[in-house]
This record gives C-alpha cells, structure tokens and sequence, in this order.
C-alpha cells in the first residue's frame, strides 16, 4: 500500500506537508517507512536543518530488528506471526546496542507493544536515536510508520518520547492519506 502511494505525487505533496509540519515542531528528522518483507523501507522523508544527522534517500531498506519502525512492525505483529518472522530474520549487529538475541528482542516487543510505539536506542548507527508511531487503518492495522530521527548528543529518546502526542496526531493525519478516516492510537 504504502509503496504504491508513494508514486502518486498528489500523496507525496501532501505527506511531505505533514512530514515538514512535524520537523519544524520538533527540529529533528521525520520519515514515514513501510514493512517490505523483513525489512523496512523509507518511502518518504523530510530532513532537519541540523548538521548531525543520518541521511538516508526514500527507497532505502533497513532491518526490522534495529530500527524504530522495524520493531513497531514486529510488535504490532500477532504472536505466532511474530515468531515466524522472527525465526527467519538474521539478528545483525550493527551498534554495541543492537538486540541479537530473540528473547530479548520478543520482550522488547512485547514491551513496545503494550506502549505503541518502537523504538531506537542507537541500535541502526551509534549516535542516532529514533521514535516510531504507527499510521493504522481503521480496523487498528498498521499501514506505516511515522519515525522521527535524532542525533543522541542532542536529544535523548525520553526526550523524542515528550512529543508522542504530536506524532501520534500527525500519524492521525497521514492515515487520512492513505484513504483512511481516522488513526489508530494506541
């Protein structure tokens, strides 16, 4: 869904509104990400004017495990769908702190679950933080994530964590996008 909507440029003008919305809130980077797979991949993105920041281009695929989109996917999976995926996944290192053992990761996603979000703890690339809202359907399916993005020296994730409200109402927004009435809050 979400990379069929990406082509029409109609739906990129408006999600990179919402997006550009967002980062002059926050002052810190904001993307929407679908799942494709086993991975993540950024569909459309707006960049802070800050000069400590990861750059990626729409298109990029990034792992389910470490990143803040990719464990609101896995946690907003049912069990037995998690565990499937979460057999078939290869459990990369990419920081110190990337969870590569599965029973931990399955509680972290059990936690982030209960709390509807995912999260980042510099786990992608050391240095980087990120917070990640879901975009839901109706029926509560998640479409897509609203992710934001910071550098750690700047912005703790507890700190990203005081602006739920905002994201959760721009993922509200953005979910008006994808042809759906109302978002999911969770």
């Amino acid at each position: 869904l979400g990379l069929n909507a990406f082509g029409n440029g109609q739906f990129r003008r408006e999600c990179r509104a919402v997006l550009r919305a967002v980062v002059s809130r926050l002052g810190e980077t904001c993307n929407l990400t679908v799942r494709d797979g086993d991975c993540v991949t950024y569909i459309e993105r707006v960049e802070a004017e800050q000069m400590l920041r990861l750059h990626l281009e729409p298109g990029t695929r990034a792992p389910l495990h470490c990143t803040a989109g990719g464990k609101l996917f896995l946690a907003q999976l049912d069990e037995a769908e998690q565990a499937r995926l979460l057999r078939s996944l290869t459990l990369k290192r990419m920081t110190p702190a990337t969870i590569t053992q599965p029973d931990a990761l399955r509680l972290e996603l059990r936690r982030l679950r209960k709390l509807g979000i995912g999260v980042d703890n510099e786990e992608f690339f050391v240095g980087m933080v990120g917070l990640a809202v879901p975009v839901c359907a109706n029926d509560g399916r998640t479409l897509a994530a609203l992710v934001c993005h910071a550098a750690a020296a700047r912005v703790s994730l507890s700190r990203l964590e005081e602006h739920l409200p905002l994201l959760r109402a721009s993922a509200k927004t953005l979910a008006e996008l994808f042809g759906e009435k109302t978002g999911h809050t969770s």
